[in-house]
């Protein structure tokens, strides 16, 4: 689980608004302002009978500053 939702720059960041392109959403207003501090990304890959899938998610970051729910305000 990517741990964005509860940061203090979950809706201005640069990586977050990558790993949400690459999961198909897109938001409406962007707020890019914030390159956050060497966040570390694990990318998982699934395969189902018929396809392959691949999940982002940012598991690690020096920007990371603690504000549970932060995500909700968008």
């Amino acid at each position: 689980m990517c741990i964005c939702i509860n940061c203090m720059y979950v809706n201005s960041c640069l990586t977050y608004q990558k790993i949400m392109k690459q999961h198909s959403f897109q938001r409406t207003k962007p707020e890019i302002k914030f390159n956050p501090s060497q966040p570390i990304i694990s990318v998982n890959i699934y395969y189902t009978n018929e396809s392959m899938e691949v999940d982002w998610d940012i598991i690690e970051c020096l920007s990371f500053l603690d504000s549970p729910g932060r995500w909700i305000e968008s």
